[in-house]
């Protein structure tokens, strides 16, 4: 967090959370920290493809709901390619002005 807090030019924190295990109170903690200090963010479940296609919503939704984010986390998967898109357009997005 320390690092953060010093990186003026930081546009946007990826914040990555394995599909299959609960959010901590860590994760908690660092999203509230990112909240006070207005810092964008992009939440990505990692490891997507070890849930079925019908696990994956309503993962995304309680992680919607338990770190209280304005739209559902990114479904992420290394192995077939699920969210690559998506990530890229979302950081991309968080790094173009305006």
């Amino acid at each position: 967090e320390v690092g953060l807090d010093e990186r003026p030019t930081l546009a946007v924190v990826v914040l990555l959370v394995d599909a299959r295990r609960d959010i901590g109170p860590d994760e908690l903690d660092f999203m509230a920290w990112l909240a006070e200090r207005k810092l964008q963010h992009i939440v990505v479940v990692t490891k997507a493809d070890k849930l079925s296609k019908h696990e994956r919503v309503p993962v995304a939704g309680k992680l919607r709901r338990d770190l209280n984010l304005t739209r559902d986390p990114i479904m992420y998967s290394t192995l077939d390619h699920l969210g690559n898109d998506q990530l890229w357009r979302a950081i991309q997005a968080s790094t173009t002005p305006a």
